[in-house]
C-alpha cells in the first residue's frame, strides 16, 4: 500500500498481508499516529474502502474520505505517479543490490522542483 500525503509528496509503503479493510485500517492507524490524522483522505475505488468499516473509522478518527473514480485514475494523479516511483525505486534497487530503504531515504532527502525535500517539507528537516 502507498500513502501519500499531497503536501510535501512523502510517501510510506506498506506490505500488506491481505486487503481488507480491518489490515488497511490497521496500516492506516499507524501512519496518522506517526504523522497525524489527515483532514481529507482520498482513496482508490477498491472494496477495503467502501465498507461501513472504513466508514466508521474514518468518522471515529474525524476525517473525511473521498474516492477517485475507478474508470478515471487520473483524478488522483499524484497516488497513482507515487505507486510508479515506488515501483521504480524498489526495482532499482533489486538489481543494483542496494537496500531498499535506504534508496527510499535517498529519494525523501531529494528537492522537489529545486525547492525543497518530501522530508524538508513535511518534517522541517532532513532525514
Amino acid at each position: 500500500m502507498v500513502t501519500v500525503d499531497y503536501y510535501s509528496r512523502f510517501f510510506e509503503l506498506d506490505k500488506l498481508s491481505t486487503t481488507t479493510a480491518a489490515t488497511v485500517i490497521s496500516k492506516l492507524k499507524v501512519i496518522f499516529a506517526r504523522h497525524g490524522i489527515p483532514e481529507k483522505f482520498v482513496s482508490d475505488n477498491g472494496p477495503q474502502y467502501r465498507g461501513k468499516e472504513f466508514e466508521d473509522f474514518a468518522k471515529t478518527w474525524g476525517f473525511a474520505h473521498t474516492t477517485a473514480s475507478p474508470h478515471y485514475p487520473q483524478s488522483n494523479g499524484l497516488a497513482e505517479k507515487t505507486v510508479q516511483i515506488a515501483k521504480s525505486i524498489l526495482t532499482k534497487a533489486k538489481m543494483d543490490r542496494k537496500d531498499p530503504y535506504l534508496s527510499l531515504l535517498e529519494y525523501r532527502n531529494t528537492p522537489v522542483d529545486n525547492f525543497k525535500s518530501p522530508a524538508q517539507l513535511l518534517m522541517s528537516r532532513r532525514l
